[in-house]
This record gives C-alpha cells, sequence and structure tokens, in this order.
C-alpha cells in the first residue's frame, strides 16, 4: 500500500473515534462522571434557626466532631487550645454600632 493511502485509512479511523466520543458526550453517555448528590448536615439545617453561631458551633462540637474539624480545620480542643494564647491579642473593641463578636466566632 502506498503512503497516501495509509494516512487516509488512519485519518479515517482517528475521525470515527473521536465522532464516537462528541456523540457520547452530546448524549450525556459519559459515565466517569457520578452524578453529583445534594445532601446537608443536621447543624447546617438548624442554621437559620438561631441567630447566634457560637450556639452551632457548640452543638457541632458535641454532636459531629468531624464536621467541626472540617468547618474550623482542627479539633475542638485544639481550637480551645490556640483561642486561650492568642485570643486576647485578637479581641475587638465595641462600637456605638454594635458589640464586638467573640473570639471563638471570628
Amino acid at each position: 500500500m502506498a503512503p497516501s493511502v495509509v494516512v487516509r485509512k488512519g485519518v479515517k479511523v482517528v475521525t470515527a473515534l473521536l465522532i464516537q466520543e462528541l456523540r457520547k458526550i452530546m448524549l450525556g453517555w459519559d459515565t466517569q462522571h457520578k452524578k453529583r448528590r445534594f445532601w446537608i448536615r443536621n447543624w447546617i439545617k438548624r442554621r437559620n434557626q438561631y441567630e447566634v453561631s457560637e450556639t452551632l458551633l457548640k452543638e457541632l462540637a458535641l454532636e459531629d466532631k468531624e464536621g467541626y474539624k472540617n468547618h474550623l480545620r482542627m479539633f475542638e480542643e485544639k481550637f480551645e487550645q490556640l483561642l486561650l494564647k492568642i485570643g486576647p491579642k485578637i479581641q475587638k473593641q465595641d462600637t456605638v454600632m454594635r458589640k464586638a463578636l467573640c473570639n471563638n466566632l471570628e
């Protein structure tokens, strides 16, 4: 076979494969991606019931230790140790407009 014939056959094969993949993608046949599931943790569902984040953090620490760690990127004990060390240095002042947030809420 002549080199040009081999090249044409190769191009036809590659083109056919590309068309097949494009059809899969356009028709949603791409099975590599999982469907996303929407879920929400119980403490987040109750977030709108409370107006104080402190209550939520306390609840989270008691109810869902892994969720607390995921939210603050550390366990409660480590957070409390860190807060004791730097709390006085980061404490905000109250203003005429509103009271300052507690250190553990910032």
